[in-house]
């Protein structure tokens, strides 16, 4: 990650109508994986330890971002990010 100017996060987003008010609501929520070896000794607290957000590789974006890959195609996306050990 250090040679890269610029990273994405995986997410995902939706707007809807709250029935009971009927007011437009934005919702996101950021995709997480199990942490690497070197992400664990840091992401090790709270009720769900372990997990960091998901950053895909440049050819794992640009198939996230593809609206024609359906479900069953996405779910290699969520691999987690492999450390690199110098």
């Amino acid at each position: 990650m250090k040679d890269k100017e610029i990273f994405s996060i995986s997410g995902l987003w939706d707007e809807w109508t709250n029935p009971q008010t009927g007011k437009k609501v934005l919702a996101f929520i950021l995709i997480t994986t199990v942490a690497n070896d070197m992400m664990r000794k840091i992401h090790n607290g709270g009720s769900n330890p372990f997990r960091i957000p998901k950053i895909p590789t440049s050819e794992q974006e640009r198939l996230w971002l593809d609206p024609a890959i359906v479900s069953k195609e996405a779910a290699p996306l969520y691999s987690r990010y492999i450390s690199k050990k110098k």
